[in-house]
């Protein structure tokens, strides 16, 4: 009797062998006829079922790839070609990379240890790779404020239930079953992931060369509560109509080869819904001020350079890196916005700045032509009316904060780059002492350099070799020694 066991066991590897081998065979002729074209004479129909079929060979030969790669590694067998490990063996003898060879390892021993059930529904085929990763990701999670005795105890059951539940439910409530397997057996922990979670929110925006990439984590319930404004915003404008599908024509090679109808996807909706939103709560003025400022777009533009066709810079509040605007968008800006002068350190070149007043929705043109000379000449002309306003106020005017936020950038103390929203206007000449509310006359200091030049005793001049539009034009210089 003891000898049936072993005859099998040697007669499985043999086929194991012989099957391994097809394998290859197969999956190079496959590969093969793919390439040769074969797709093209097999019915349309059939290639949903080819997909399937491959994906599922794909997924048996991973399960079966992880379990083998395990048992190379437990085996002790010296690798060839000199590897010390047996993931220096993967990485160089099977073409993995460093991570790849990491995740086939750690997985493996996993699987073994502490997943035996999953790891034998996964060979079978009854889960999918993506199913057993979530299981052996989220199961430990969901009872990982346990002891390891109390785990031990509950980890075959919780497994059990598991796999029978995603033998009848989608991928996508695998989550939602493992989250409730955390309230059952770990409420004081799930509490205190809420906790976490609510300090761990973010939002980033981090500028590209084509824009701005977004990306950020949000509670549950933030993001039900965003949602719920998107949508609202979204379904309006499917409600009113605004969003009928319409002829949208092709265009390859400047000339138009076919017309299709263009679905909207939702995505580019909320997108859309996102930029309309902080356009009305900027257009309404319900944010209030800032410095006598209402908040608003600015977008920076050299006047000579959006002659030559060049374009412009979009200021992001608290980033140093602008978003670059061509020239067409510069031009569909100016059809709704309001100009206030910059004059820079360059005495032939006003930089203008676009502000206030950017409508959601506005269609860009080309149509618009700019005459850059007339609107040069009409800014220098408002410019002593906009930008000195003498002795008669002392606080800067919000076009001056405007003009100053575009000049500076950022706080004018030697290496300090705190944004300009932060910064307070410094008369440079005391307007105690006859100093005047003018663009020449002020420099953004944040509030700690502002109460350095006060109350610290350092000194702000003017560099008569500059403009006083220039980066240096302002000297800074600390207080003498006693």
């Amino acid at each position: 009797m003891s000898s049936i066991p072993v005859r099998d066991a040697y007669a499985d590897a043999a086929r194991l062998g012989v099957a391994v081998a097809e394998f290859e065979a197969l999956a190079g002729e496959i590969a093969e006829l793919v390439s040769a074209g074969a797709l093209a004479a097999l019915p349309v129909v059939a290639l949903p079922d080819l997909a399937i079929a491959l994906h599922r060979g794909i997924d048996a030969a991973t399960a079966a790839v992880t379990v083998v790669s395990g048992a190379v590694d437990r085996s002790g067998v010296v690798l060839g070609s000199g590897h010390a490990t047996t993931r220096a063996w993967l990485k160089r003898g099977c073409g993995l990379s460093g991570d790849e060879a990491t995740v086939v390892l750690a997985r493996s021993r996993s699987l073994e240890r502490d997943f035996p059930a999953t790891r034998a529904a996964w060979l079978a085929q009854e889960v999918t790779t993506a199913v057993m990763t979530e299981i052996t990701l989220g199961l430990p999670k969901a009872l990982r404020r346990l002891t390891v005795v109390q785990r031990d105890q509950v980890m075959p059951a919780a497994e059990a239930a598991t796999l029978e539940f995603v033998r009848e439910h989608p991928l996508e409530d695998l989550r939602w079953f493992l989250g409730q397997l955390r309230m059952r057996f770990d409420v004081d922990g799930a509490n205190a992931d809420v906790m976490a979670a609510y300090q761990d929110q973010y939002l980033r925006l981090t500028p590209d060369a084509d824009g701005v990439q977004l990306r950020g984590f949000l509670t549950g319930e933030t993001a039900a509560a965003v949602i719920a404004v998107l949508d609202q915003v979204v379904d309006g404008w499917y409600r009113s109509g605004s969003l009928a599908q319409q002829d949208q024509p092709v265009e390859g090679d400047g000339a138009v080869l076919t017309t299709r109808r263009r679905r909207v996807r939702r995505d580019h909706l909320n997108a859309l819904a996102l930029e309309h939103l902080a356009n009305g709560l900027l257009g309404d003025g319900l944010l209030g001020t800032k410095h006598e400022v209402r908040p608003y777009l600015t977008v920076t533009v050299h006047a000579d350079e959006l002659a030559t066709g060049l374009g412009s810079e979009l200021r992001l509040p608290g980033h140093s890196t602008p978003v670059l605007l061509p020239a067409a968008s510069v031009r569909r800006l100016l059809c709704d916005c309001s100009i206030t002068p910059v004059f820079t350190a360059r005495p032939d070149t006003t930089r203008t700045t676009l502000s206030d007043g950017l409508v959601a929705g506005s269609s860009p043109t080309d149509e618009v032509l700019v005459d850059v000379a007339a609107l040069e000449a009409a800014l220098r002309a408002r410019a002593r009316e906009v930008l000195d306003v003498g002795r008669t106020v002392r606080t800067a005017t919000a076009k001056q904060r405007r003009a100053l936020e575009v000049r500076d950038l950022h706080c004018g103390f030697p290496g300090c780059r705190i944004d300009p929203t932060r910064c307070e206007a410094h008369h440079v000449a005391h307007w105690e002492h006859g100093g005047s509310t003018a663009i020449d006359n002020l420099v953004l200091l944040c509030r700690g350099h502002h109460r350095s030049v006060h109350e610290g005793g350092w000194t702000v001049t003017a560099r008569s070799e500059h403009h006083p539009g220039h980066p240096d034009y302002w000297s800074f210089d600390p207080p003498p020694r006693r």
